[in-house]
């Protein structure tokens, strides 16, 4: 596997504010630019970067045969390190929707990402039954409304981090965390995204193929988020991620996608990869799928959701795959 040629270590402090650097005339532009990118974004952003069927269904054996990645200076994950305490929690914690004793009942998580640039579209999924977890684009508009109205209507927040995919065809919008820029660069950009709106638990991928294959850059991802307590959903558009190995190291609250649901935008499709999300949290225990705004994927989950009880499984946010994975009581395996 490709590595990368920089070498650097971990900041132990911020050494550039936001404020110069918006002073750099080239990122100053970038900014001006921001709207018509945003816009450029959008024909793409509903298709997404999702891999082909063969790589959605590669298994857990596959991952761990890779080597766990060595990054000089990260910190060693200890027991216990995101188990909450009375006097202190994280913020993944704090922020987490309640739910239930589910008892032996499988978890199913629906995550449904590329939220915030289309208001109707926001609208349709925040009006699903719930819980649900909405993933956020830290660059659309009118952030903080949406994030209130997904709150109050009972479901779990992401921001959905932009990161930079392989090849040149699939754009993943302003501001994009790239595998070349320096350390105080990645952790601008991310910071920024962290700081657009309130009450989430932690991010996911927005594409991301080639970014999450680089331990490197990762880990200067997951320090940020561990020194904020927040968890890290890898969205897996690629098999060759490195993020399950490198959150296990880091000590950070992990669970990732297991189905994609609109690869193709049919509803025979949606329904088909649904079944398949079914088969998995009977056989695992959770499952975690990933859908997009589509209006095929809001009709099929309008649908499914209200069927789930009585089929013996129980819909939560993606914090509860968390703590589950936490607690040893399962892990995600399957695909």
């Amino acid at each position: 596997m490709p590595t990368t040629k920089r070498k650097t270590g971990l900041p132990t402090k911020r050494k550039h504010s936001l404020g110069k650097t918006l002073a750099r005339p080239w990122i100053a532009a970038v900014l001006a630019l921001g709207v018509g990118l945003a816009l450029g974004a959008g024909l793409t952003l509903f298709l997404g970067e999702t891999p082909s069927a063969s790589k959605i269904e590669t298994t857990h054996k596959e991952a761990a045969r890779r080597p766990v990645p060595k990054v000089a200076g990260l910190p060693a994950a200890k027991p216990g390190d995101f188990l909450p305490g009375e006097a202190s929690k994280p913020q993944w914690i704090r922020n987490a929707v309640a739910v239930p004793e589910n008892g032996e009942r499988p978890l199913i998580a629906i995550v449904i990402d590329d939220l915030g640039l289309s208001p109707k579209r926001s609208a349709m999924a925040i009006g699903l039954p719930g819980p649900l977890t909405l993933a956020f684009l830290p660059y659309a508009a009118k952030l903080p409304e949406q994030a209130r109205r997904a709150r109050a209507a009972g479901h779990e927040l992401l921001v959905h981090v932009p990161m930079e995919p392989e090849g040149k065809v699939a754009d993943p919008g302003p501001r994009a965390l790239m595998t070349r820029m320096s350390v105080e660069e990645i952790l601008e950009r991310l910071r920024w995204d962290l700081d657009r709106f309130d009450h989430y638990v932690g991010i996911n991928n927005h594409m991301g193929s080639k970014f999450t294959k680089n331990p490197e850059r990762l880990a200067l991802v997951f320090q940020e988020l561990k020194s904020r307590g927040l968890l890290f959903l890898d969205s897996r558009t690629t098999s060759d991620t490195v993020a399950r190995e490198l959150a296990g190291e880091m000590g950070i609250p992990f669970a990732e996608r297991q189905v994609f649901l609109d690869n193709y935008l049919s509803a025979k499709n949606v329904h088909e990869r649904l079944a398949r999300l079914e088969e998995i949290a009977r056989n695992e225990g959770v499952a975690v799928a990933i859908g997009h705004p589509h209006e095929v994927t809001m009709a099929a989950l309008r649908e499914w959701l209200p069927t789930l009880e009585e089929k013996g499984f129980a819909l939560v946010p993606v914090s509860a795959v968390v703590r589950k994975r936490l607690d040893g009581q399962g892990a995600v395996t399957g695909r």
